[in-house]
């Protein structure tokens, strides 16, 4: 049996700023990275002190967020890391399980790519959400590194550091899917 671990963060360690359309989004003045399939020679072995990756580990993130029109609702995003594996783009990848919650009710289901390069940055390669509403399920956008000129892209730095220049966590240009990141604080997660 597989123990898990379970981290309920109180403080987010760094705050990621989002931004979706089919394009990566002019105002966001991201960049990406260069991707290299030969950097990332024990890709499943995520090491990074930021966002380790153990298979079996279970990370919870709760809070509140704010819709469009102002309306605050409770959020929960269950996070786990499997032992399963993936290759993506010529790079080995590790899956991770993730549900996403609001006001109880799970909207999201998916699983997820990640991999470390040998500079110890962990990088997205993409992922198949299935989208529910009301219990059923309304969509699946995936995309995944490599194809229909989706771009893998820089999940967690090995050092982040505050003032880095935006740079895109990953582009899927065919379900209209970007994010960027944006290091604005940082400090520690509790453990509870």
């Amino acid at each position: 049996m597989r123990r898990f671990i379970c981290v309920t963060i109180v403080f987010i360690f760094t705050i990621f700023i989002s931004a979706c359309g089919s394009n990566p989004s002019p105002e966001a003045t991201a960049e990406f990275k260069d991707f290299d399939p030969g950097n990332f020679d024990n890709s499943i072995e995520i090491t990074n002190p930021w966002m380790p990756m153990q298979p079996g580990t279970l990370w919870v993130y709760e809070g509140t967020a704010v819709d469009e029109e102002g309306n605050s609702f409770a959020r929960r995003i269950e996070f786990t890391v499997t032992d399963l594996t993936k290759e993506i783009a010529g790079v080995r990848t590790v899956v991770a399980w993730i549900v996403d919650y609001n006001n109880g009710e799970f909207i999201e289901k998916e699983i997820a790519f990640y991999a470390q390069d040998n500079d110890g940055n962990v990088w997205y390669f993409g992922e198949h959400p299935e989208e529910f509403k009301d219990g059923k399920f309304v969509d699946a956008p995936t995309w995944l590194a490599g194809i229909e000129e989706a771009k893998a892209g820089i999940k967690m730095m090995a050092e982040p550091q505050v003032g880095t220049a935006k740079y895109f966590q990953g582009w899927g240009p065919a379900v209209e899917w970007s994010d960027y990141g944006n290091i604005q604080k940082m400090g520690h997660a509790k453990r509870t």
